[in-house]
């Protein structure tokens, strides 16, 4: 299939010399994260998550301010290719260009539309990070940024209201503050609830097709069990399944003697998912883990872990400490996936 059949044609765009807050207008209304830029000719996108996590006033702020130069398709180009191109490019859509022109843009949402029979738990991501709806906006932000995640589940009592996203946030920059807050308190020190949306929920054990349904309405699908958000599957997750791994990567096990079999084929399983993702955005070489396992509290017993990964000539690493060894491995490496992504990302700002 090629990149002609999925991409949107006629696609909205903005020029550099507009107001900021003109593109967030149009990003917010359509619900789009990249909005291309063309004057006499493409210039690049804007990324809605650079402007909502940014202090810019959006008011007074050029859009060519926060313009990126991005990878291009072509309309004739295989879509899993270009899938490829877009996990690596770190943005959810890439423009396509036609004799140098503006033609169409392919998202991770019109990709995924042709995926089918994927298994759900090799691509869900677990814990899902939360706020809690009394928290502020700013403390929301600071997480989205810190976590280079895009979107915050909002609990009551552990249970989910709602979520919070980086669209929400950039309401925020277009709104007068008195309108935010009738009392005038500042915008960043408001509660997550005066700006959330709706959740886009499942109960957790509902099939693909399901969810690719669901996934329509947002490109995000939170597993409840419940009312309890125990699972987050996203349009990144799905594309990345869509492409096999590049290569085998050497996995050194230390200590994990004691690690029956089936614990360590379900830790197998965990590091095959961990490689299928990162190795779309990183060459990664070898995998070390090493394990010290020590009795606390009677006959329990607690499994410390720490981790290294060499992917592009560099070092990752992270450690973490859990009741079970499989779980010391899922936590490490959902630690090491945000990460390596954060690096990923800040090469490509």
């Amino acid at each position: 299939m090629k990149v002609n059949d999925l991409c949107t044609k006629n696609v909205v765009s903005i020029s550099n010399g507009d107001k900021l807050k003109d593109a967030l207008k149009i990003m917010i209304s359509k619900k789009f994260h990249q909005l291309p830029v063309v004057d006499d000719g493409f210039r690049g996108i804007v990324n809605l998550k650079d402007v909502a996590l940014s202090n810019m006033d959006a008011e007074k702020t050029k859009v060519s301010k926060f313009v990126v130069r991005v990878p291009t398709l072509a309309p004739g180009e295989d879509v899993l290719d270009a899938a490829e191109k877009i996990l690596n490019s770190g943005m959810r859509a890439l423009p396509v260009l036609k004799a140098g022109k503006l033609y169409g843009i392919l998202s991770e949402s019109d990709i995924i539309k042709i995926a089918e029979n994927i298994n759900i738990d090799e691509i869900v991501s677990r814990p899902v990070i939360t706020i809690d709806k009394n928290e502020t906006i700013g403390k929301a932000r600071k997480i989205l940024r810190n976590e280079n995640i895009s979107r915050l589940p909002v609990l009551e009592n552990n249970k989910i209201v709602g979520i919070v996203s980086d669209i929400d946030i950039a309401k925020t920059l277009i709104k007068d503050e008195h309108e935010m807050s009738p009392e005038k308190i500042p915008t960043l020190d408001l509660p997550v609830e005066t700006i959330m949306s709706r959740a886009n929920v499942i109960e957790f054990g509902e099939s693909f097709d399901k969810v690719k349904e669901h996934m329509k309405i947002n490109d995000e699908c939170i597993f409840i069990k419940d009312r309890v958000p125990i699972g987050i599957i996203t349009a990144r997750d799905i594309l990345e399944k869509l492409i096999p791994p590049k290569k085998f990567v050497k996995v050194n096990f230390i200590n994990f003697d004691n690690v029956d079999d089936f614990d360590m084929e379900k830790i197998n399983n965990v590091l095959e998912r961990f490689v299928s993702k990162m190795s779309k955005i990183f060459d990664i070489d070898t995998i070390f883990l090493h394990m010290k396992m020590y009795e606390v509290e009677g006959n329990r017993r607690k499994y410390s872990l720490r981790a290294r990964v060499y992917a592009n000539s560099e070092l990752f690493t992270a450690k973490t400490s859990e009741w079970s060894s499989l779980a010391s491995v899922q936590d490490i490496t959902d630690k090491l996936e945000r990460i390596m992504k954060k690096k990923h990302d800040k090469e490509l700002s």
